[in-house]
């Protein structure tokens, strides 16, 4: 049951850190903008997950690139 809770905090403190991280690309006028491509992130792609980094082709690309096997964490 620790585990669980451990593994719910430390996704959600992720996700505040991202969220952060997505309020000061704002501020700096970056948001919005892909950090590989240098293209726009589509409006869609930002309003289903805010703090995304990379456009979609970017993300995919990223995905494939470093994603490897997924491993359970429990």
């Amino acid at each position: 049951m620790a585990d669980l809770e451990q593994a719910d905090m430390t996704r959600d403190l992720d996700e505040y850190r991202a969220l952060e991280a997505a309020r000061e690309r704002l501020k700096s006028g970056e948001y919005g903008i892909c950090i590989d491509c240098g293209n726009d992130i589509g409006y869609e792609r930002l309003k289903a997950f805010p703090s995304a980094l990379r456009c979609i082709q970017c993300q995919e690309r990223h995905e494939k690139t470093f994603g490897g096997n997924p491993r359970p964490s429990l």
